[in-house]
């Protein structure tokens, strides 16, 4: 028996579906919106998915793309089901995605399942190739899901709007009838029967008020959306259920509307018992009885739903914004940090072809040439990196390696580098380290305290550099055990440098960010160098913390696992 899951936030629409497949041959499988639908997905593999588009929490499109890009899902057939569909756009890029059907709402139960039996027979002959998914980049990928969906936001509005307009004109139509029906009683309570069961099965709440615009009626819908009883709901006790932030604006607009004799139009928020947030708009019009007024008749439409949809929407615009100014910024540093070395490579190998150039300004030129190709290729490495890590192709390679080999060689590279720039070197350990196996990723150790003092030397004109480590037991807290015992080593480097203020030290382990310090070495490198470290510590199951003051210098630790 083939399992097909149905994805619909509308529970009428599962049951009819369900009542179209589940039989013999179809078994059903029930899903209120996408993340409900992968979360069952990852317990139990269905056959085929039918999904809606427009469900809250997660769409269809995302559902799609999910199960596209995961190589335990990309093969089930994945058929979209939807009512909102205005533009051929949108069935290019649901099959974009990788679906493999887009149906329209709504279809006949013979026609509906030709379709799904059709595709089937299609399988069964090798008939249907997997779609191919075309690849776009994300800026792009995301503009187009966005103005898919806000086509389709578009179009429920206007679906709400001509519900809404139908039913106002249904509204006058009831006035109007009881107007002509003033003369048997029984007419009128007809007309109040009519109206009675119209509001009980209406999707939308309603609600009816006196002349004074005080409630006197509410039907079961209203109540389900503001969490009220009927009896709750009566003369002005309605605003309890409203968000307080909203009530005194709604209160004072339906007072407004009633005493200028309006029509009455407004969205807020109802905030239920359960903690729950409901989205509503509110529209009522007046109802006549020979020429008065005698109260108004109204509905609240549920917008949660198109809330959250802008809501998100508007995240996703911030975000994509955000990213673009960041990947700007980093192609314009990539650029200027590319052609500062390469300008001095060129420069001075064309110096190089002098024919009277002696032998010490030969040397120095081609000193100059070797620190200038060492910063192009660092420059470099960090990109591939920082993309490596980015797109998730890092991995961890443990060995057993001797530490302390590991710790003199750094010491006796950076002495050096230190030396160079006249600044002290300080060694501070609790004892020699004397040979010990530890069992880690050595090249990645290695990398983030080669960042951290290279950083450390970098930014220091003057004082010293120190570097040490400590064996630590993460209950007690413990230092200066013997390795044997340890399970945590904490690794310290301290400088006297130009130091970092306190609301940018966060800032220096982001993506393509400097912290924003006045100094001619702050703009060397791409800003990536911690944020490589900090990613490395984490896959070490370690971390980097940082203490800083400007002026004062810096220390960073680096604590991983001991084994």
């Amino acid at each position: 028996m083939m399992k097909i899951l149905i994805v619909d936030d509308k529970p009428d629409n599962l049951y009819l579906l369900e009542a179209i497949l589940d039989g013999d041959e179809f078994q059903t499988v029930k899903a209120l919106n996408g993340a409900e639908a992968w979360e069952l997905m990852q317990n139990e593999t269905p056959d085929m998915i039918i999904s809606d588009i427009l469900m809250p929490v997660m769409d269809g499109f995302t559902l799609c793309r999910h199960c596209k890009k995961d190589e335990s899902f990309r093969h089930i057939p994945f058929f979209f089901y939807t009512a909102t569909y205005t533009d051929a756009r949108d069935e290019e890029y649901a099959l974009s995605l990788g679906a493999d059907r887009f149906i329209l709402k709504p279809q006949e139960p013979v026609k509906f399942l030709k379709i799904i039996y059709d595709f089937l027979e299609e399988v069964k002959d090798h008939a249907v190739k997997e779609r191919e998914i075309i690849q776009q980049p994300e800026e792009y990928e995301l503009k187009e899901y966005n103005e898919v969906l806000i086509r389709k936001i578009e179009d429920k509005m206007i679906q709400t709007e001509k519900s809404e307009r139908e039913l106002r004109v249904y509204a006058t139509r009831l006035e109007n009838e009881i107007s002509e029906r003033i003369k048997t009683e029984q007419a009128l309570r007809e007309s109040r029967q009519l109206f009675q069961t119209l509001a009980l099965v209406s999707p939308v709440g309603i609600f009816r008020t006196n002349a004074e615009g005080r409630t006197t009626y509410v039907n079961p819908q209203w109540c389900e959306l503001s969490g009220l009883s009927p009896e709750q709901a009566l003369d002005d006790n309605w605003i309890h259920a409203v968000h307080p932030d909203d009530r005194q604006r709604v209160l004072e607009s339906w007072y407004k509307d009633i005493n200028t004799i309006e029509h009455s139009s407004s969205s807020y928020r109802f905030l239920r018992n359960d903690g729950r947030i409901i989205w509503v708009i509110g529209n009522a019009v007046p109802e006549i009885l020979d020429g008065e007024i005698i109260g108004y008749v109204g509905t609240i439409t549920d917008i949660t739903a198109m809330k959250n949809v802008e809501a998100e929407l508007i995240k996703a615009k911030e975000k994509a914004e955000v990213s673009d100014k960041l990947k700007t910024a980093f192609l314009n540093s990539i650029s200027h940090e590319i052609r500062t070395p390469m300008n001095g490579i060129l420069g001075f190998a064309e110096l190089l072809k002098e024919p009277d150039l002696e032998g010490e300004e030969q040397k120095k030129y081609i000193e100059m040439i070797e620190q200038s190709s060492e910063r192009m290729l660092n420059i470099i490495t960090d990109i591939v990196d920082i993309s490596r890590i980015v797109s998730g192709e890092i991995s961890i390679s443990n060995s057993g390696f001797d530490l302390k080999v590991e710790i003199d060689n750094l010491i006796s590279e950076f002495q050096i580098k230190a030396a160079e720039k006249g600044l002290r070197w300080i060694n501070s350990s609790p004892v020699p380290l004397a040979p010990v196996t530890m069992y880690t990723d050595k090249g990645k150790l290695v990398s983030i305290l080669t960042k951290i003092l290279s950083n450390a030397v970098k930014f220091t004109s003057q004082g010293f550099i120190e570097f040490g480590y400590s064996f630590e037991m993460k209950e007690t807290g413990r230092k200066y055990l013997l390795p044997s015992t340890a399970e945590y080593i904490t690794f310290f480097v301290k400088d006297t440098g130009i130091g970092i203020p306190q609301d940018k030290q966060a800032t220096i382990f982001e993506r393509f960010a400097r912290a924003d310090i006045e100094d001619k070495f702050a703009n060397q490198g791409v800003g990536l160098g911690l944020s490589i470290a900090q990613s490395y510590a984490g896959m070490l199951g370690g971390k980097i913390t940082v203490e800083s003051e400007p002026g004062k210098g810096s220390i960073f630790w680096l604590t991983i696992p001991c084994k």
